[in-house]
């Protein structure tokens, strides 16, 4: 579905029986080429596929099936980069990346044991940065070495289950201990390997067990709140978009 500015209703851009669509798990929009990548998949992790539709149509162009070689896979997250579209797969802790001009999904990094959480990447830099429970990374797209992201002693980067690209930074949604959770804001060395500090949104975010989506819009942050319907001849859950505007 979209949403457009002005509008308090959403309409479809496409439809699974359409598109071609399994069960959809991530997107991400190239602005540049005005394409919306989508990653859909089984349940179990069968049928991994990458596909790319016209933003402005919403008709399907293109699906990258993940090689048989390298099946099965749960994508769990899509970013756009300077090397290609990256996929995440939580279930054999890998970066895959359909590289500019190919054919087929390769596996870009192999994260070891940490179960990865969500991904983000920009063009303007050779750096992915994946979130898993214990911490944050930082995937090298040229040399695909992998390491940790430091941060300050007093603020933990671990429990960060969604992270987007913002400016020289990030910001991402975090669960901290106590299962409360909160949207926070990283500021990045010049390297991209250290967070040398963190601040907290002020934005109340319930708590809960399913993942906010968020979504970085110019300098406008937007996150998905659902919530029991309140009208009795529409059961179910009412979702709504919020909008916060980030500083540069």
């Amino acid at each position: 579905m979209v949403v457009a500015e002005g509008s308090d209703h959403s309409i479809d851009l496409t439809r699974a029986d359409v598109a071609g669509f399994l069960d959809v798990t991530a997107l991400d929009i190239d602005t540049t080429n005005g394409n919306l990548w989508v990653a859909s998949a089984e349940a179990d992790g069968r049928g991994a596929t990458l596909h790319r539709v016209q933003l402005i149509s919403g008709r399907p162009i293109a699906s990258f099936n993940l090689p048989e070689t390298l099946a099965p896979a749960i994508p769990v997250d899509v970013a756009m980069s300077s090397g290609g579209v990256l996929m995440l797969d939580a279930l054999q802790h890998r970066v895959l990346i359909l590289r500019t001009g190919a054919s087929s999904l390769s596996v870009l990094a192999d994260l070891g044991d940490a179960a990865p959480l969500s991904l983000t990447a920009s063009r303007q830099d050779g750096v992915a940065y994946v979130t898993h429970r214990d911490g944050l990374l930082a995937v090298d797209l040229k040399t695909r070495a992998v390491g940790s992201v430091t941060g300050p002693k007093t603020e933990p980067l671990s429990g960060i289950e969604r992270l987007r690209r913002y400016g020289g930074g990030l910001v991402g949604l975090q669960t901290l201990p106590d299962g409360s959770r909160r949207l926070v804001r990283l500021t990045l060395d010049a390297s991209g390997r250290t967070v040398t500090r963190l601040r907290v949104l002020d934005v109340p975010i319930p708590s809960g067990p399913a993942a906010i989506p968020l979504a970085v819009c110019g300098n406008t942050l937007g996150y998905l709140l659902g919530a029991p319907a309140t009208s009795t001849q529409l059961p179910g859950t009412a979702w709504t978009i919020r909008r916060i505007q980030l500083n540069p």
